[in-house]
This record gives structure tokens, sequence and C-alpha cells, in this order.
């Protein structure tokens, strides 16, 4: 009820009368659709849930990563238990290919981070990005993880060439793009 709440009070707190910002709105709509599709994916109620805990997880990290720059590890941690969870399940990818998924992404970013403050100085991939890729690695396996990363890539280059007429100097919230990749996977491929 609160995008009821939210309408009936013209985006406005009932006690103090301060907006409250659109996004609030936007969250609580994408996580009902979560709900639903998780839902609508079917399977046994420990697989919806883990299937709702999943989605649920990756907007909330969009969301953190997109208004904070930042990738909290209690999500990052919801999310990995979360995609473990689903692939120890009959009809998972089974835990030996969430396993290298999880390696081969988290290893990989860690990879990049590594070289790029090397070559740089400086950070250009965050640790949060790190832990995101093991939920999202054990999300997709070692066969699907290239998809996920390539479709990130393209998103999170959306994001910056939206964000560059706005804010040159602006980071890039990578982790977001990530998100919405693993999100269209699940969708696409795993549902």
């Amino acid at each position: 009820m609160p995008m009821l709440s939210f309408v009936l009070s013209r985006g406005r707190c009932r006690r103090c009368g301060a907006a409250i910002p659109p996004w609030v709105l936007y969250a609580e709509i994408l996580a009902m659709g979560a709900g639903v599709l998780a839902i609508s994916a079917g399977g046994s109620p420990l697989e919806i849930t883990l299937t709702a805990v999943m989605l649920w997880a990756l907007i909330a990290l969009a969301l953190t990563d997109l208004l904070w720059l930042r990738l909290p590890d209690a999500l990052t941690l919801a999310l990995a238990l979360a995609t473990f969870g689903l692939a120890a399940l009959p009809i998972g990818i089974g835990l030996a290919p969430a396993f290298w998924g999880a390696v081969l992404g988290a290893g990989s970013f860690w990879a990049v981070r590594v070289a790029y403050k090397k070559l740089r100085g400086r950070d250009g991939l965050g640790l949060g990005d790190v832990k995101l890729m093991v939920g999202l690695g054990a999300l997709a396996g070692p066969y699907e993880l290239p998809v996920l990363v390539l479709v990130g890539a393209v998103i999170g280059l959306g994001l910056a060439l939206w964000q560059r007429k706005l804010d040159a100097h602006h980071p890039v919230p990578f982790g977001a793009a990530l998100c919405c990749a693993g999100a269209l996977i699940w969708l696409f491929f795993l549902a």
C-alpha cells in the first residue's frame, strides 16, 4: 500500500509535509513487479522466495549505487546467498557452475581493479563491484557470465554517456548496470 499512500498524500509526508523523493515510489513499483515476476516464474515456495530475494537485492543494490555510489556488503551477501540457494535447487544451474561463475566473475573484476590501480594510480573499480560479482557470477554461471558482463558494459556505457551530459567528472555507477544485466539474464535465460 505504500504506492497508494504516496499518491493519496501527493508525495508528501503526512506528519511534516516534506516532499518524498519520487524514486521511493519507483522503487516500490519495481519491488512489486519483482515479486510478481518471482511468483510468475513458479516453482516451490522456497524457489519463489529465493527468486524474490534475489530480484529485490538487485533492485536495492542498483538504487544504492545510483544514489550513493555504494554497494553495501549486507545486500551483496543477500544476493550471493539467494543465487547460491537457487543454484542448489533441482532446477538450478548446480553448485559447481555457480561456484565457478562466482570465482571467475569476482576474480576477473578483482584483476581489473588491481591492474587499473597500478596503471592509473587510483581506484577505477570499487570493491563493491568485485563483491557484487560473487552473487552475479553464481546467478549466471561460467557460461552466461560473459553475456552478463557484456550487457552490463553496454548499459554502463549508456549510463556514462547520459551522465557525461550532466557532469563529466561524476563516477559511473557500474554496479547498477551489472544489476540490470543480472536481472535481464535471469529474465531471458533462467526464468
